[in-house]
């Protein structure tokens, strides 16, 4: 079991990558990214409000979606 430690708001989305990466979206307008032992990897800024949901392609490219009404590729 493992702690994914990091955000300084609600955690509104989470999805798993191909290759077991953790991805989660927040109201501190955030995206984190985490190993599955809980390690946060790293942190996505440049949303300019809550981040709404995340999501992973096949060729493991994050994106996300915020109420600053954009959608960004990580």
């Amino acid at each position: 079991q493992a702690h994914c430690v990091g955000h300084t708001g609600e955690v509104w989305s989470v999805c798993v990558s191909h290759d077991n990466k953790i991805v989660s979206g927040s109201a501190d307008n955030t995206v984190c990214i985490w190993d599955r032992q809980g390690n946060l990897l790293a942190t996505c800024v440049g949303h300019t409000d809550e981040v709404y949901g995340v999501c992973i392609t096949k060729d493991n490219c994050i994106v996300s979606c915020s109420a600053d009404n954009t959608v960004r590729v990580w």
